[in-house]
């Protein structure tokens, strides 16, 4: 389920309509339901507007909190808030993530360095993986250079077949 909260409206006017609307997506071809499994609603928080003592239902408290949340302080928590545990935790997690812009750039600013670290530790691999495939390459060239010394070829020879220069092979038979 996706629920979207709309604070403001985008013309600056709200509509007459309920405060909460669901939907579906249609396909535009054939109209039927695309995802039957999924829908979603669209809740306009300005155009709630029940008082706290009319409140009813689950969906009517966490609106009244939404709305609410922005003035919610630690002193007037429990006349907000009161003994509900759910709403407890939403302003707990409230908390967690009220942040001020200059929090917000630090840790921008954070995430930033991180990346750009996490960014120089893939190129170290990326760096260190070709140094470790070219010394893999370099190993079994003079492994292959060994062998066929070993059958007595010369080293003209074994420099053509294993890749290696000529000073290679001569420091490899001594």
């Amino acid at each position: 389920m996706i629920l979207a909260i709309i604070e403001e409206s985008t013309t600056g006017e709200l509509s007459k309509e309920p405060c909460v609307s669901h939907h579906i997506t249609q396909s535009i071809q054939t109209g039927q339901n695309i995802f039957k499994c999924i829908s979603y609603t669209v809740i306009q928080l300005a155009k709630f507007n029940t008082p706290q003592e009319k409140i009813k239902t689950e969906r009517e408290k966490w609106l009244w909190f939404m709305t609410k949340a922005p003035t919610v302080t630690n002193d007037n928590y429990h006349k907000f808030i009161g003994n509900d545990a759910i709403l407890q935790n939403a302003y707990k997690m409230l908390l967690t993530t009220s942040y001020t812009p200059k929090e917000l750039y630090k840790m921008g600013k954070a995430d930033k360095e991180f990346e750009e670290h996490v960014a120089k530790i893939q190129e170290e691999h990326e760096n260190g993986k070709a140094e470790g495939l070219k010394e893999g390459e370099r190993n079994a060239k003079i492994e292959t250079a060994i062998n066929a010394l070993k059958l007595g070829l010369s080293v003209d020879v074994v420099a053509k077949i294993s890749g290696l220069t000529e000073d290679d092979v001569l420091n490899l038979k001594k």
